[in-house]
């Protein structure tokens, strides 16, 4: 009797109240673990966790709501992680993490910020290509480094390298973002 099944619907429904953050950890490794079982399932575990993550994010910080949220920060950059997920389901995870991509507009609401670059880096790196979702976070970049006090951090000059790499023709026919990244050049 196969109870994997079953197993993945009884995590995805804990995702959402779960308050124990070491259990994201198990999540994370399961995700690991059983990749190919996981699957064509892998998009529901994203999006309960993109739901769990933006749920958390909106709520007042205290110690415990940080570490739940940098451990769903954890799943969602291990799923961009592994290439043949993101090669067969990059646009469905788009769509998933859309409302994640839609706090860099206002980073200094949040802490994760970082986390968020790496998944957008994820993105283009295991892709290649820097799609119409990922390319509307880019005007954002600016206000990461506004939040970072005008410098540039490892993450965030990573993440505008690959932009830059695999969305030039994009950048170059936008106005504003070359006006951006000649502002935040200089």
């Amino acid at each position: 009797m196969n109870l994997v099944p079953e197993l993945i619907t009884m995590i995805i429904n804990s995702i959402a109240t779960i308050q124990n953050f070491e259990y994201m950890e198990f999540v994370n490794d399961f995700i690991i673990t059983y990749r190919e079982i996981l699957e064509d399932k892998i998009g529901l575990v994203a999006q309960a966790v993109v739901s769990r993550t933006q749920k958390e994010l909106l709520k007042p910080s205290d110690g415990n709501h940080s570490l739940l949220v940098q451990k769903c920060m954890n799943i969602l950059k291990q799923i961009t992680q592994n290439k043949p997920l993101m090669l067969k389901y990059a646009a469905q995870f788009e769509e998933i993490y859309k409302p994640i991509f839609e706090f860099m507009v206002d980073p200094t609401k949040i802490a994760v910020e970082d986390d968020i670059l790496i998944i957008l880096k994820n993105f283009i790196k295991k892709t290649s290509k820097v799609s119409d979702i990922i390319f509307t976070v880019f005007p954002c970049m600016q206000n990461v480094f506004v939040k970072n006090k005008n410098t540039f951090g490892d993450t965030l000059m990573d993440t505008l390298n690959y932009y830059m790499i695999y969305g030039k023709e994009k950048i170059m026919q936008e106005p504003n973002c070359v006006r951006m990244l000649i502002q935040i050049a200089d």
